[in-house]
């Protein structure tokens, strides 16, 4: 895991780089279109968010680390929301200044937008762009098969999944968990283009929220006494408001 985290930190900030390159460079561009345009209406909106709601996808996975962090019942908390809060404000920059850069038209036909962006600006940090979005790739990539396999493992640790899926290698990885996601991962690549796997894991992680969330506000009725070192803000007396 060590390996997997440093190489980790290394992406994350060569990809926070590319997107405060793109942040930037649209400073002088700001005020150049209509932000509030919206030419397919609320059905772009909507279409849209549900997209986008991939790029929130992973924060969660957080949790899964959870055995393998030091001090984890105050870490983690902190963690979820500093890494939200960071990469809202990241998102939202790079969206209001790629749009004043080269305008919606340009951004939804391209199939390498962020790098249409800076090319647009400076045409030779194009290829850099690319790399960093390579970076980008393999991180979340990296990342889906740890957490992904240290579920199998889990699972098959609480008896709810074959005991193959927790055997531990010599480098203390369960191996075979590793491989399994990996071939499944393999064969969800033939359900189509990244907007058809975006949807299908958009859907599949609404289903994982609700019951998610629903658990927390069963919980706070049942239990409402249990010792809780992390409370999720805004609450009118036991329900919680954000779940």
């Amino acid at each position: 895991i060590k390996e997997s985290a440093r190489f980790n930190i290394i992406s994350t900030l060569v990809e926070m780089s590319g997107l405060v390159i793109v942040a930037v460079i649209g400073i002088s561009f700001i005020g150049n279109v209509d932000y509030f345009y919206t030419p397919q209406g609320m059905t772009g909106i909507f279409s849209a968010t549900a997209v986008i709601f991939f790029a929130f996808i992973g924060f969660e996975e957080l949790v899964n680390f959870s055995e393998e962090t030091r001090n984890a019942r105050k870490i983690m908390p902190r963690a979820l929301l500093l890494s939200l809060a960071i990469s809202t404000v990241l998102y939202m920059l790079v969206a209001v200044s790629a749009v004043s850069i080269v305008g919606w038209e340009r951004l939804s036909s391209s199939s390498a937008p962020l790098t249409e962006v800076v090319a647009h600006v400076h045409p030779s940090a194009a290829a850099a762009m690319s790399i960093i979005a390579l970076f980008a790739t393999a991180n979340t990539v990296l990342i889906i098969l740890i957490v992904a396999s240290r579920l199998l493992y889990g699972l098959s640790c609480n008896h709810s999944l074959p005991d193959i899926c927790r055997r531990i290698g010599k480098r203390g990885t369960p191996y075979i968990a590793v491989f399994l996601v990996m071939f499944f991962s393999m064969l969800a690549l033939a359900a189509g283009g990244i907007k058809e796997i975006a949807m299908l894991t958009d859907i599949g992680i609404f289903i994982v929220y609700i019951f998610v969330n629903l658990s927390l506000i069963i919980l706070r009725y049942k239990q409402p006494k249990a010792k809780r070192l992390f409370r999720s803000p805004v609450n009118i007396g036991k329900f919680p408001v954000l779940a």
